[in-house]
């Protein structure tokens, strides 16, 4: 994805700070140096600064900059929508098993400060590998901090899996024609058109139409792009589609029966 014009705006003084870290060696009064050099970094770059801190520790289980960050109170939800509070997150982070590896980097950040409060949102590009095998994914963090005194803590981190459009498959003219026409939503007036548009596939409620991309390795089945849910076409006896089903988050289908055939 690429390193965003949000970190390209703080590179610098991270880049400032990362050096002044680097050049001040182990003495007491280096450290001192360190400590007053952080402090006077933008808040924003401070708390990027951390979040990849702290997804740098996952892998490896780490707790310890997660405990240094967390507010004691804080409550945090992954992608799944499971929620956990600051001592049960402590308790279940461990290290990567066996045979795994991974990163995670901090993209696109956006950052809003009101007094005491301060909401950094990005996006966490991951990678991973599982005995060779290579998975990417995003996730969308929204963290929440407020300040206690001189520090900032961590009071809310809520994740959502961004999609991933699935590989596809090019399919023929002849082939489309199976899937064109205009499709009821059953028990409804929503009328769902697939049309050939400039030697594409097209498909959508009314007027809004996409194109709609053949999934490899799974017949009759196409997504839109960037757009969450896959559709499946469900073949009559003539081998011409008959039934679309559009199955949208967590297999919630939105199912339509064929009113037009394809001219």
């Amino acid at each position: 994805m690429g390193v965003t014009a949000g970190v390209e705006r703080i590179a610098p003084a991270l880049a400032l700070l990362c050096s002044a870290i680097a050049l001040a060696g182990c003495t007491h009064a280096a450290s001192g140096r360190i400590a007053a050099a952080a402090s006077r970094a933008p808040l924003e770059t401070r708390l990027i600064a951390q979040v990849q801190a702290r997804l740098d520790a996952l892998a490896v289980g780490n707790r310890r900059p997660w405990a240094r960050d967390l507010d004691p109170h804080a409550l945090l939800m992954d992608e799944e929508g499971h929620v956990s509070t600051t001592a049960g997150f402590l308790a279940a982070l461990k290290p990567l098993p066996k045979g795994s590896t991974g990163s995670l980097r901090v993209t696109h950040p956006r950052f809003r400060r009101d007094g005491g409060v301060a909401v950094l949102a990005y996006v966490a590009d991951e990678r991973e590998t599982i005995y060779r095998a290579r998975f990417h994914a995003h996730f969308g963090i929204v963290d929440t901090y407020h300040r206690v005194g001189h520090r900032w803590l961590l009071v809310a981190d809520q994740q959502t899996r961004l999609p991933h459009d699935p590989p596809t498959v090019p399919i023929g003219r002849a082939q489309m024609r199976r899937y064109v026409g205009r499709y009821r939503m059953v028990g409804a007036p929503l009328t769902f058109v697939v049309r050939i548009v400039r030697g594409v596939l097209v498909g959508g409620v009314g007027t809004a139409l996409r194109p709609l991309r053949a999934i490899a390795d799974q017949p009759n089945t196409f997504f839109r792009e960037h757009v969450p849910g896959v559709l499946i076409f469900v073949p009559g006896t003539s081998g011409v589609a008959a039934t679309l089903v559009d199955r949208v988050y967590y297999n919630r289908d939105r199912t339509y029966r064929r009113i037009a055939l394809p001219k």
